[in-house]
């Protein structure tokens, strides 16, 4: 019995080729998009917070890595906290815009960063999506030592958060 190996540069295309496969798709992006659609109205107050996909292609000018992990956390523990139904939502999120208020310039003179971008609520079970939002929000920096000290990323994210439960009536009312 004769074993044949493929040569080291076949084996090296091989690879490459798979692994600019991977990358491609990593780029591509979650397919998103299309008109608002609010969330049934027999849903509201009842979504729990499923797996949460957030959409990396759209390269922001004002976020990097570290905007991204504190935003991207802090989101998904406000949308979370506040969506306390009995019926699992998946989430896509994609962030088109982020402008930022540089902690130095906020000491100074205050201002407001922003974010906004699409929401979607996507049913696990069909893979329909449910809601989709646009989101916009504008936080106010203050001003003085303490916009030095605080930490934008989470703040936008808890904004963002917040408008988007608000948005979707996802707390339950009262009563």
């Amino acid at each position: 019995m004769r074993v044949h190996f493929l040569p080291f540069q076949a084996t090296a295309r091989v690879f490459l080729v798979a692994g600019a496969g991977l990358v491609l798709a990593g780029c591509a992006g979650i397919k998103m998009g299309g008109p608002a659609l609010d969330l049934p109205s027999y849903l509201a107050g009842d979504v729990y917070l499923g797996t949460v996909e957030f959409d990396r292609s759209i390269a922001l000018v004002d976020g990097g890595e570290a905007f991204r992990d504190g935003f991207e956390s802090q989101f998904q523990w406000t949308v979370g906290d506040c969506a306390r139904g009995h019926r699992t939502l998946d989430l896509r999120v994609r962030l088109d815009d982020v402008r930022r208020v540089q902690p130095i310039v906020a000491a100074m003179k205050g201002g407001a960063n922003h974010a906004a971008g699409l929401v979607e609520f996507v049913d696990p079970s069909t893979y329909e999506v449910v809601g989709r939002y646009q989101v916009a929000v504008d936080v106010e920096t203050g001003s003085g030592f303490a916009a030095l000290l605080t930490d934008s990323y989470a703040e936008i994210g808890e904004a963002f958060g917040r408008e988007l439960c608000r948005r979707a009536a996802l707390i339950k009312p009262p009563g």
